[in-house]
């Protein structure tokens, strides 16, 4: 007698339907993950940069004698809205031409090509912080128009407060030093998840 031939083993629809979204699911999750890794680095990374950045600052006051500043980084307020690269071309906010006064100060770079320590005067400037290439935006003049954050927002710095009346009287403002911060990856401007040097 003639034994029939075993049928060939396969996967049926339903079973490759279900691998199939059960792989769909995992990729997603794992995506998510990459997003959320991602987000971190550029926040631990955002931490470090505006306390290295406080610390050229610092520097730069002892051996000067006061913080970088000039009537924009007098102006900048901390409370600007989140200016993303896109809008930075234009800089002409006082914060965006604060951001450039403290590139200036902290690189010597005073025709802010991108190369720091420009000589003025027969000397060379001094150099407090060495910024990185991503770091700056710069136009489309190849000049740097902004110190820019991992999230790719402009860092904003301000002197409003350091200031003092003709009497020696704080003039008033968020902090009588100085303040820099970046809007992180906020676009709802909350400054609770800014990160900040103060």
């Amino acid at each position: 007698m003639k034994r029939p031939s075993p049928k060939p083993a396969g996967f049926t629809l339903v079973e490759l339907l279900l691998v199939i979204t059960i792989i769909t699911i995992l990729a997603g999750l794992t995506f998510a993950m990459l997003g959320f890794a991602e987000r971190k680095a550029k926040t631990e990374r955002a931490k470090g940069e505006v306390n290295a950045l406080s610390l050229a600052i610092e520097a730069y006051k002892i051996d000067n004698g006061d913080y970088p500043r000039d009537p924009n980084t007098d102006a900048a307020t901390v409370d600007p809205q989140r200016t993303p690269l896109t809008t930075i071309s234009t800089a002409s906010t006082p914060v965006m031409l604060s951001s450039v006064t403290l590139y200036k100060a902290l690189s010597g770079d005073i025709n802010l090509d991108g190369i720091p320590g420009d000589t003025v005067a027969g000397s060379k400037s001094k150099i407090y912080f060495d910024f990185k290439k991503k770091m700056l935006h710069f136009n489309s003049a190849n000049t740097v128009d902004a110190i820019v954050d991992p999230f790719r927002n402009a860092y904003g710095y301000s002197t409003i407060g350091s200031t003092t009346n003709s009497n020696g009287i704080q003039a008033g403002g968020y902090n009588p030093t100085f303040d820099l911060w970046s809007t992180a990856d906020d676009s709802t401007v909350n400054q609770n998840i800014w990160i900040k040097n103060w």
